[in-house]
């Protein structure tokens, strides 16, 4: 009998450390959504052409612990040219002004604090400086696009990977844009699957649900 109080006590002291970990200790984790649109543009043309990114992303805390996100950055990689990865640091948080339509940089990309239980949303903004001896022209074909972010010094970053494809249309357009120097922006929509509007028969309903 006594060895079954003993069992019993030492069951309720695991259950009773288990909850207390989950519920206040546990190590907070962060979690990353992308886009789900990001926008590309050229700029600073007078120095030699720029590439710049507008990426959304949403972090998500929902442990009972604070985190950090101390930097982060893009990874642009178009498939059947791995060995030509385009590594861009987030510089500043952007911010859309409604009036205008037009990005403004918010402040300069600096550590993010998420508190327990909670998320946050930023406009990353990322660009492949003119001063680069190679550029970053978009042609026609399927991309990848890498998130890394930080949460500690001492560690490797967490990666998040979508894909977004540049039709012809798309290419020419980027080649318009750049001939009348122009910086408009264009969106495209990251693991596309739909467009925005789209009548559908019944089969693709179906696979749809």
């Amino acid at each position: 009998m006594q060895y079954i109080s003993l069992g019993l006590s030492i069951l309720s002291l695991l259950i009773a450390g288990a909850a207390l970990y989950f519920s206040q200790l546990r190590r907070a984790k962060i979690k990353v959504i992308l886009g789900p649109e990001i926008e590309i543009y050229h700029h600073d043309y007078e120095h030699g052409i720029s590439t710049g990114f507008i990426v959304p992303v949403s972090f998500l805390n929902d442990t009972p612990s604070t985190g950090n996100v101390i930097k982060s950055a893009i990874v642009v990689t178009k498939n059947g040219f791995e060995e030509e990865r385009f590594y861009i640091q987030s510089l500043k948080f952007d911010v859309l002004n409604e009036g205008s339509g037009n990005w403004e940089h918010e402040e300069d990309a600096r550590p993010i604090v998420i508190s327990a239980r909670n998320g946050t949303h930023k406009n990353m903004w990322c660009m492949w400086h003119a001063f680069n001896t190679n550029k970053l022209f978009l042609s026609k074909g399927k991309y990848e696009l890498s998130f890394y972010f930080w949460v500690s010094e001492k560690s490797k970053p967490s990666k998040i990977t979508k894909t977004f494809y540049v039709s012809e249309e798309i290419e020419k357009v980027f080649h318009e844009l750049r001939n009348g120097k122009k910086i408009n922006s264009i969106k495209f929509v990251l693991e596309k699957e739909l467009e925005f509007n789209k009548l559908m028969n019944n089969d693709e309903f179906s696979k749809l649900l």
